[in-house]
Protein backbone atom coordinates (compact mmCIF):
# COMPACT_ATOMS: atom_id res chain seq x y z
CA UNK A 1 0.00 0.00 0.00
CA UNK A 2 1.27 3.47 -0.87
CA UNK A 3 0.80 6.66 1.07
CA UNK A 4 0.25 10.07 -0.51
CA UNK A 5 0.17 13.05 1.85
CA UNK A 6 -0.78 16.66 1.16
CA UNK A 7 0.38 19.18 3.78
CA UNK A 8 -1.07 22.68 3.33
CA UNK A 9 1.00 25.20 5.29
CA UNK A 10 -0.52 28.34 3.73
CA UNK A 11 -2.40 29.44 6.85
CA UNK A 12 -0.07 27.83 9.38
CA UNK A 13 2.39 29.48 11.70
CA UNK A 14 5.54 27.54 10.87
CA UNK A 15 8.86 27.67 12.66
CA UNK A 16 11.48 25.46 11.08
CA UNK A 17 14.88 25.51 12.71
CA UNK A 18 17.65 24.36 10.37
CA UNK A 19 19.56 22.65 13.20
CA UNK A 20 16.44 20.69 14.20
CA UNK A 21 15.75 19.72 10.58
CA UNK A 22 19.34 18.51 10.20
CA UNK A 23 19.15 16.55 13.47
CA UNK A 24 15.87 14.95 12.37
CA UNK A 25 17.09 13.86 8.96
CA UNK A 26 20.43 12.68 10.32
CA UNK A 27 18.62 10.46 12.83
CA UNK A 28 16.60 8.66 10.13
CA UNK A 29 17.50 5.16 9.06
CA UNK A 30 18.71 4.84 5.49
CA UNK A 31 16.05 2.26 4.68
CA UNK A 32 14.36 3.37 1.47
CA UNK A 33 10.68 4.25 1.51
CA UNK A 34 8.41 2.38 -0.91
CA UNK A 35 8.62 4.11 -4.28
CA UNK A 36 4.90 4.95 -4.38
CA UNK A 37 4.97 7.08 -1.23
CA UNK A 38 4.76 10.83 -1.86
CA UNK A 39 4.50 13.97 0.24
CA UNK A 40 3.50 17.36 -1.16
CA UNK A 41 3.77 20.60 0.81
CA UNK A 42 1.79 23.68 -0.22
CA UNK A 43 3.34 26.91 1.05
CA UNK A 44 3.29 30.62 0.48
CA UNK A 45 6.17 31.74 -1.75
CA UNK A 46 6.86 34.30 0.99
CA UNK A 47 7.27 31.72 3.78
CA UNK A 48 10.27 32.93 5.83
CA UNK A 49 11.41 29.33 6.42
CA UNK A 50 11.13 28.34 2.74
CA UNK A 51 14.85 27.69 2.42
CA UNK A 52 14.76 25.40 5.49
CA UNK A 53 11.76 23.53 4.10
CA UNK A 54 13.62 23.09 0.81
CA UNK A 55 16.58 21.67 2.76
CA UNK A 56 14.22 19.20 4.45
CA UNK A 57 12.86 18.24 1.03
CA UNK A 58 16.36 17.69 -0.31
CA UNK A 59 17.46 15.62 2.68
CA UNK A 60 14.37 13.39 2.55
CA UNK A 61 14.61 13.01 -1.23
CA UNK A 62 18.20 11.81 -0.82
CA UNK A 63 16.79 9.08 1.41
CA UNK A 64 14.36 7.98 -1.29
CA UNK A 65 11.15 9.78 -0.33
CA UNK A 66 9.35 11.48 -3.18
CA UNK A 67 8.68 14.90 -1.72
CA UNK A 68 7.95 18.24 -3.32
CA UNK A 69 7.11 21.81 -2.32
CA UNK A 70 4.48 23.79 -4.21
CA UNK A 71 2.91 27.24 -4.03
CA UNK A 72 -0.15 26.07 -5.98
CA UNK A 73 -2.64 23.50 -4.64
CA UNK A 74 -3.64 22.17 -8.07
CA UNK A 75 -0.02 21.52 -9.03
CA UNK A 76 0.51 19.65 -5.74
CA UNK A 77 -2.59 17.51 -6.26
CA UNK A 78 -1.62 16.76 -9.86
CA UNK A 79 1.86 15.70 -8.73
CA UNK A 80 0.44 13.46 -5.99
CA UNK A 81 -1.93 11.77 -8.42
CA UNK A 82 0.85 11.04 -10.93
CA UNK A 83 1.56 7.31 -11.18
CA UNK A 84 5.34 7.60 -11.75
Amino acid sequence: MYCKVLVDLNDANVRLDLAEVNAFTTSLKHDPWPSGNRVAFIVSPHLPELSTLMQLRTDLAQRGLKIAVFTNAKAAIDWLSCQN
